[in-house]
């Protein structure tokens, strides 16, 4: 009987350890969401306004010619480089942004 009662014990012993593992493991995890959930949100505002900057400035390229005509290249709805003018191959970036 003394052995089952040391046996209980310890039993008893590591399920308040594992208890306790647990609760800090399930702060840690609530810890990381809250900061996943910042990021995500300064990831969203940072993307709002890349999209916005690249809609109202676009980037200006030089064609390869001798007058150097200038050609804006504009973004799609996925931002994706678009050029209507020439073709990708024919214009060389002056900048990047």
């Amino acid at each position: 009987m003394e052995r089952q009662d040391e046996q209980l014990a310890q039993l008893s012993a590591i399920l308040r350890r594992q208890n306790q593992i647990g609760v800090a493991i399930g702060s840690e995890i609530s810890q990381q969401i809250e900061m996943l959930d910042e990021l995500s949100t300064h990831l969203d505002s940072t993307g709002a306004k890349l999209a916005n900057t690249r809609k109202q400035l676009g980037r200006f390229y030089w064609v390869d010619s001798p007058d150097l005509t200038p050609c804006k290249v504009t973004w799609d709805s996925v931002g994706r480089e678009r050029t209507d003018l020439f073709a990708v191959d024919q214009v060389q970036q002056l900048s990047k942004y």
